[in-house]
């Protein structure tokens, strides 16, 4: 088959080496201009033609992502047309995949979630997990991958070796339909994608739930995910009193069976820096991890949960109290909120910024603003990709933590508030 790949950018090339390996004549085309060579996991790289331009011929098949505008392949033929997620889902049934699948999407917490069910699941299984933390397997971190729907195959390659037990895949803007489960955070905050002529939670909703996928999805979620799924079908829910997950006060809610009031039960939360951040992680992770094991075991693995990494994260970096909040998902608008809940634990020294490969960067007004006001109560700033007189600058993340251990001692607090892929 003659097969055009759009977007090197967002893993088109994984896409395009998979058909190639698979005997396709595949053109990739980069309509961004980012790629200058062809990037491979194999000992043996595929072929495939790798161009700027689109081909006037006619394709048998068209690989597009769902976000792509329309300007970019206005001019491409083709008999057939489908998404990144689409592909790799049928790239993944002629791989015949065996292995357990959770795929995670949603408008917010993908990471969290994703983070807290492997966390949960490490107690029994074998675990490979790619977030936009990065792919790790048994908490090893193996590489740094984005969470676009084609890492889903390089996360394989690199791990099937190791032959883990679950695989757990953040996808941005949908599955590819070969999930196990497929788990739907939320759909607040809606946006637009493709120069805002569709809304992500469309996008999302599609291509998550196949024929044999056990949808796990926020109740606020559930009217539309129904209108997506076959009538009668069996779907967990977590979010609202009621569902087979909640957290109410200090106290996770769960039950075993929809109908069996009887298999009720309920369990100790962990104890975090910003409980609510993690409010839907947890029921989501839980909802899921119920399907695989026991409620035990579940409490057992939250009891001693000091969260995900860049994710509100509490620990202790000699003597002093590191709270980690730098992830892509960092605002500035949060700063001065997490200031005031940090400054409880001690005196604080703040590292905050944008490391600059994020699509869309912090307020820096804002920034400045909250770093002003505060600056008479802080130990001292560090600032990455930011410049304000008074502060002290850093190249990145492990920089900045070096300056700030400096300049604090045990018993200080750290706050790592920067906006950046980990």
């Amino acid at each position: 088959m003659k097969i055009a790949v759009l977007d090197t950018t967002h893993a088109g090339c994984v896409i395009a080496e998979e058909y190639a390996a698979n005997g396709h004549d595949v053109t990739a085309i980069d309509i961004y201009h980012t790629s200058r060579e062809r990037h491979s996991t194999r000992e043996t790289p595929m072929s495939y033609t790798l161009t700027e331009h689109t081909p006037t011929v006619e394709f048998d098949l068209a690989v597009i992502p769902v976000h792509t505008p329309r300007r970019h392949f206005r001019e491409l033929r083709a008999k057939r047309y489908i998404t990144h997620h689409e592909a790799v889902g049928e790239l993944l049934r002629e791989k015949e995949v065996k292995t357990t699948i959770v795929e995670i999407t949603g408008t917010r917490s993908k990471t969290t979630t994703a983070l807290t069910l492997a966390h949960i699941l490490e107690s029994r299984y074998s675990v490979a997990v790619n977030t936009s933390a990065g792919l790790f397997l048994n908490e090893r971190k193996i590489a740094d991958l984005s969470i676009a729907p084609g890492n889903v195959l390089r996360a394989i390659e690199l791990t099937e070796e190791e032959s883990p037990d679950i695989y757990i895949f953040e996808i941005s803007l949908g599955g590819t339909g070969e999930a196990s489960y497929g788990v739907l955070t939320t759909l607040d905050d809606d946006y637009l994608i493709a120069e805002e002529t569709k809304r992500a939670s469309d996008a999302k909703i599609k291509t998550l739930f196949g024929e044999d996928t056990h949808p796990v999805v926020k109740s606020s979620t559930l009217d539309r995910v129904r209108r997506r799924t076959k009538p009668g079908r069996p779907i967990t829910t977590f979010g609202r009193e009621g569902d087979s997950v909640y957290i109410e006060g200090e106290r996770l809610h769960y039950k075993l069976q929809e109908e069996t009031m009887k298999e009720r039960g309920e369990m100790s939360l962990p104890p975090l820096f910003e409980p609510a951040a993690y409010r839907t992680g947890i029921e989501a992770a839980a909802a899921t991890a119920l399907h695989l094991i026991k409620p035990e075991e579940i409490e057992e693995r939250l009891t001693g949960y000091r969260g995900a990494i860049g994710r509100m994260q509490l620990r202790e970096v000699e003597g002093r109290t590191l709270i980690d909040n730098s992830n892509s998902g960092a605002r500035a608008e949060e700063l001065n909120t997490l200031l005031t809940k940090a400054e409880r634990y001690g005196r604080v020294f703040l590292i905050h910024g944008e490391d600059g490969r994020v699509c869309e960067g912090l307020n820096e007004e804002e920034s400045k603003r909250t770093i002003r006001e505060w600056e008479d109560k802080l130990i001292g700033v560090t600032l990455i990709g930011l410049k304000l007189n008074g502060t002290e600058t850093a190249e990145n993340i492990d920089d900045a933590l070096r300056i700030a251990l400096q300049q604090t001692k045990p018993g200080d607090v750290i706050l790592s508030h920067i906006k950046c892929f980990r």
